[in-house]
């Protein structure tokens, strides 16, 4: 199964991360956009689940530094904000629509 990183509110990431291991996959998870660096450089995620709005720094701003560290990684953005077709296929990305839960 896919090795995830998922970066969100702590209660997000509990939850995914429930859901996510009950279908076998590895998940680690983070609140920060410094430790989902860290964890891209260290455990080396296939998937990067991650919110827009982070603490410490925007989502956008996020995937760039994990799109250098690690060209080919899927990503899935989590936002409330309206992204157009140019944006998603300039950053590779999929969108899922906030709130999830």
């Amino acid at each position: 199964m896919a090795k995830i990183l998922v970066v969100d509110t702590k209660e997000i990431c509990k939850y995914t991360k429930l859901y996510l291991t009950k279908r076998k996959h590895q998940v680690i998870t983070t609140n920060t956009s410094k430790g989902a660096i860290a964890a891209i450089k260290s455990k080396r995620p296939q998937i990067i689940l991650f919110e827009k709005n982070l603490p410490d720094l925007d989502g956008i701003k996020l995937l760039e530094q994990v799109r250098q560290l690690n060209p080919s990684i899927k990503a899935v953005m989590i936002t409330a904000t309206r992204l157009d077709q140019e944006d998603r296929q300039q950053w590779k990305i999929y969108i899922l629509s906030s709130p999830l839960i």
